[in-house]
Parts: structure tokens; sequence; C-alpha cells
């Protein structure tokens, strides 16, 4: 055990260059002579597990999963082997891929949009109060997207004419993608159109919102301020160590800027749908829920105490919960189940 595996082990973590060199023309040598030998020998026990109506699995997979990836340089960065800069870059780019464009998506009651019969002079004015350049256009009649038009193409008309030329005529068709389009492919598609900006389309054919390269790269980066977004206007803590959040943000968005780890599901996107999910019924102004929060672990890998989380919806806009209150508190010794006696 010391001679055969320890020493050797210890010899190839402190010098695996050193090791490789020395070893590697007898191990491929070895590797060489025993091919056959080990082929038959794996070749039958392979053969008698499918007898036993089983497959054969490989005892070491050469491939990761993202989420494995992911749990690997979280690893990495708490030990100190990353800096925390590098950790949260890397894994931001580990899940990028499995984002789908409707989930990063402005949603369409969230949308600023410019009628088709509208002079190229409301494009120019809703640039000027939202900080956007590139908006939707969309019909009278029904309301629905039929292009984009770029504030560029509204200032490159001719000042007297800004009254009377309709937007329609400076407008472009518009870029649309189904909500279900993993982010990889999203990004080429926005990198080449050049517009910077698709239409989402849900699955039956309605436009659910819109999405930029903006909105892609932030996935990666993290958010993206300019002087056009209001301070605080997704995440704000407050002094009693709650937060006062936006209901468009995701959950994996608030365990990022909060440290609370809220419970997804298929059947929510954002933490608003987390609420309505619970309560099961339209909020009103002060309404709270309170949802048990996954199981954590200390460094020991120890559970630590159980905890919940109080969602309080702050502000509605319609029917839209706008923002929330969110904070954290211990689990209550009452509420939990106690064991049989």
């Amino acid at each position: 055990m010391v001679f055969g595996e320890l020493v050797p082990k210890n010899l190839a973590i402190a010098k695996p260059l050193a090791t490789a060199k020395a070893t590697q023309a007898l191990q491929r040598g070895f590797t060489t002579g025993m091919h056959y030998p080990i082929k038959v020998l794996n070749g039958s026990a392979n053969a008698i597990v499918r007898r036993l109506g089983m497959e054969p699995q490989e005892e070491l997979r050469s491939a990761r999963t993202s989420a494995e990836l992911a749990s690997l340089i979280r690893r990495s960065a708490k030990q100190g082997t990353l800096d925390t800069e590098t950790a949260d870059l890397m894994e931001r780019s580990v899940v990028f891929a499995q984002r789908t464009a409707g989930e990063i998506m402005t949603p369409r009651v969230h949308m600023d949009t410019v009628d088709a019969q509208a002079p190229v002079a409301a494009v120019i004015e809703l640039a000027r109060t939202t900080g956007h350049s590139r908006f939707p256009v969309v019909s009278r009649e029904n309301d629905n997207v039929v292009g984009a038009v770029h504030v560029k193409n509204a200032v490159a008309v001719d000042v007297d004419e800004r009254r009377s030329t309709r937007v329609r005529s400076v407008m472009v068709a518009p870029m649309v993608v189904p909500e279900t389009l993993r982010l990889d492919p999203l990004l080429a598609q926005l990198r080449g159109e050049g517009f910077q900006m698709a239409v989402v389309a849900d699955e039956y054919g309605g436009t659910a919102g819109v999405v930029t390269l903006e909105d892609v790269v932030e996935e990666i980066v993290g958010d993206i301020a300019d002087e056009h977004d209001p301070l605080g206007s997704r995440a704000r803590r407050r002094r009693d160590d709650s937060w006062s959040l936006s209901g468009l943000l995701r959950p994996d968005e608030v365990a990022g800027v909060t440290g609370i780890v809220l419970p997804e599901h298929e059947d929510y996107d954002t933490i608003a749908g987390l609420f309505l999910q619970t309560s099961g019924r339209m909020p009103e102004t002060g309404d709270e829920v309170v949802v048990p929060l996954p199981g954590e672990l200390d460094e020991d890998g120890d559970p630590l105490d159980a905890q919940e989380a109080v969602i309080t919806v702050e502000r509605l806009d319609g029917l839209r919960i706008d923002r929330l209150r969110l904070s954290r508190r211990p689990v209550a010794p009452d509420s939990e189940e106690r064991p049989d006696e």
C-alpha cells in the first residue's frame, strides 16, 4: 500500500511532469502488450452484464455535465484556487447555454413599442424618455409586432418631415425567434443580424417579449448599467437587511444578488411567478407568502438550520407584480415536523 500506491501517487502530485516523463515509456509498453487481453476480458464482462438485462457503463466518464462543471468551479473558488470574479465569470459561461430566450427576454407587458402609423418623431421622443435605441413596431389594428425601428432611421429623416413621415416607412422586418431557443444560437443570430434585437414568439405564435444582444451578454458578464438605468431598479438592500426586488428577476439572479437561494421550477421563470405559484391567487399589495428554502450546508458539509423566505408584494403594475420585498428567517420550531414518539 505504501510503496505501490501512496508514494507513487504523492510523487505524481508533487512533480506531475517529471513523473509522467519517467513512466510514459513503461506505461505505453504495458498498454500495447495488454490491449488484446483487456479487450477480451472487458468484452466478456460486458456480454454477461447484457445477458442480465443491463447496459454496461464506463467506470469513469471523460465528459462532465454543466452542473458538474459549475459545482467544480464553485468548489475551486471556495478553496481559493480561483478568485471570485473569475469563478463567477466561468460559472456564468458554463450555465449560459442552458438558458433560453424566454428566460432572459423583456416580457411584452414591459416592452416600449411604437405604432406603425405614428410619425417618426414619436421614435425620437421615445428614445429620449426611455434611453433605448431600438423599438418593436406594432399594428394599431391588432397590436401585433409588424416591424422594428432604430432611432437612427428616424433621425435620418429631415426635421421638417418628421411629423408627416410614418414609422412604417422607416421600419425593418423584425427578427423573430421562439422562446425555447437556446442562448448560444440566439447570440449568433443577434450578432449576424446587425439590428441586435429579436422578437420572442410563444408557442401560440403571439409576441411573448423582446430580447437584445445586451440581454444575452449580461448572462455572461452580469448586469451592464448605463446612464439610463435607474439605480436600484432591479435590487435594493434595505436597512433591515431585507431586499426590494423587481418581480422580473429570476431565482438564480436573486441568488447572485442577495445570496438567498430560492427554489426553481419549470412552471415559473421569475420570483413574481414563484409568488403566484405559492399563493395560488391574484395578488394585492401587502400580500405575503412563506417559501421553504432548499437545505444548505456549512463548510464542513453539515446541514445548516432550516430557513424560510418571506416574500411580500410591495407594488403592482396593473395585474403584474412590479416589486417584491424578500427577507430570510429561521424556521420556527413549532412549524417543523416533530418526529414520531
